[in-house]
């Protein structure tokens, strides 16, 4: 929105994997790092980067594999992102994409996630055409092994989509989030919650280019759809709350923006800490909403 930067699509997707440990050493770094994968999950980052900086420390000390290096730097790049802290998680995911490069070949699927999440990490500097070419270098790897209509083609269509829309190319954003949206509507049904993603993701491509009476249904879609979900309050949410609140800020509808906001911090302040700054952005849009508000009032007396 507005030249957005890291709009909410960092997922963490691999701290989960984490082998078992043989017994000596290597049983050391395992347990630190199973404990920053529980903190990681409960949103305690400043425990999961203690946790996953012992656990590189100690698996370099032992000696431990490639792939457990790549793993352990991956979920410590997670750890950043998520925080925004994009020069941290950079040179981590970097030495993962060469860890993984070396072990599997420059086109092999499994490669694609770690170049989404450098992509992101790049858009959120942004490095709009580093971005650009990560993302279209996943998609194609994507394509060549899942084929052109896959569900699984819809993060990376979406996630360059965001980046043609910092690129002002309107046309090839709007052309990736069709094909995103079209891709997955196909597979699960007009009505299913993980359709929300897709929607929101068109919604901005015409909220950027101000055609507003275009972003609002879509916004309202996806909310609605978010709301059919197991956990209607669930972190991706936040997201879709926050866009149509803009919108609505940017159309003077502060009463209508205002309880969007709300409900958009209510939920974030369940699963991240006090200081992050996601929660911090979102105060910080309440502050300004709230003086235009008052200005619009005293405007009008």
């Amino acid at each position: 929105m507005h030249k957005p930067r890291y709009h909410g699509l960092f997922i963490a997707l691999s701290c989960f994997f984490a082998p078992i440990a043989a017994w000596g050493e290597t049983a050391q770094w395992d347990s630190s790092y199973h404990d920053g994968v529980s903190a990681y999950q409960q949103g305690k980052y400043a425990e999961a980067e203690k946790s996953f900086l012992e656990a590189q420390a100690q698996a370099e000390k032992c000696g431990a594999s490639d792939a457990d290096i790549a793993m352990i730097l991956n979920s410590l790049g997670d750890v950043y992102g998520d925080q925004n802290k994009f020069s941290e998680a950079e040179p981590l995911y970097k030495r993962v994409i060469l860890i993984e490069e070396k072990a599997l070949g420059s086109d092999n699927p499994d490669l694609a996630p770690y170049l989404s999440k450098l992509a992101m990490i790049e858009y959120g500097q942004r490095k709009d055409d580093e971005a650009e070419s990560l993302f279209k270098r996943a998609l194609s790897i994507k394509e060549k092994a899942l084929g052109p209509d896959n569900p699984g083609l819809t993060g990376c269509l979406s996630c360059l989509a965001l980046v043609y829309n910092s690129q002002h190319k309107y046309e090839d954003a709007e052309s990736m989030s069709k094909r995103a949206l079209s891709i997955k509507e196909k597979a699960i049904g007009p009505d299913h919650p993980d359709l929300a993603t897709p929607i929101s993701s068109l919604a901005v491509v015409y909220y950027v280019q101000h055609k507003y009476d275009l972003a609002e249904p879509l916004f309202k879609r996806a909310i609605a759809l978010d709301e059919k979900a197991p956990d209607p309050e669930a972190p991706a949410v936040v997201n879709h709350l926050i866009d149509l609140a803009k919108l609505y800020e940017d159309e003077h509808r502060y009463a209508e923006a205002e309880p969007l906001y709300q409900r958009a911090l209510a939920i974030d302040e369940k699963y991240l800490e006090p200081n992050h700054p996601n929660l911090t952005s979102i105060r910080e849009k309440l502050r300004s909403l709230t003086a235009k508000s008052e200005e619009a009032q005293g405007t009008k007396k």
